[in-house]
């Protein structure tokens, strides 16, 4: 990559004048990826990314800032009727996927996703404004039910 007389920016990381010998660093100039995509997304956020690569354990996904991270095989099943494995055939390279965030370490440059958190997710979402829609347009809950109930008795 580099060839003798290139000028290229380094930062030094150590120099030790006995040995007469300097450690000298390019990528410690850029921020780190690990630590810029913690800053922006947290457990729990969603994301999304490409299919990197599939193993029989997992999806590898690419999400912003270049990263990968892991959906394992049985955080890609939100259907209980469905195996795994077969899951896990649906999932080809290049393929685009949203799912969310449940573990993140900068640190030990670590990222779990699951798809079928999204999915629950989602559906609960669906569920709260089902209910908030039901309730907006003179639904009734189970209170007003027995009410109505113990006025007929009477």
């Amino acid at each position: 990559m580099l060839h003798e007389g290139d000028e290229i920016d380094v930062i030094v990381l150590e120099s030790n004048p006995e040995e007469r010998n300097i450690r000298l660093g390019v990528k410690q100039l850029s921020e780190d990826p690990w630590r810029s995509f913690a800053k922006t997304y947290r457990p729990g956020s969603i994301v999304e990314g490409t299919v990197s690569s599939v193993a029989d354990f997992g999806v590898f996904v690419k999400v912003p800032g270049d990263i990968e991270g892991l959906i394992k095989k049985q955080d890609l099943v939100s259907d209980r009727s469905e195996s795994y494995d077969d899951a896990l055939k649906k999932y080809r390279p290049g393929m685009q996927v949203k799912a969310v965030i449940t573990d993140l370490s900068a640190d030990r440059q670590r990222l779990g996703l699951s798809i079928r958190d999204l999915v629950q997710r989602e559906q609960r979402e669906e569920i709260s404004r089902f209910i908030q829609e039901d309730e907006g347009e003179a639904g009734y809950t189970l209170g007003d039910l027995l009410k109505a109930k113990d006025k007929e008795s009477d």
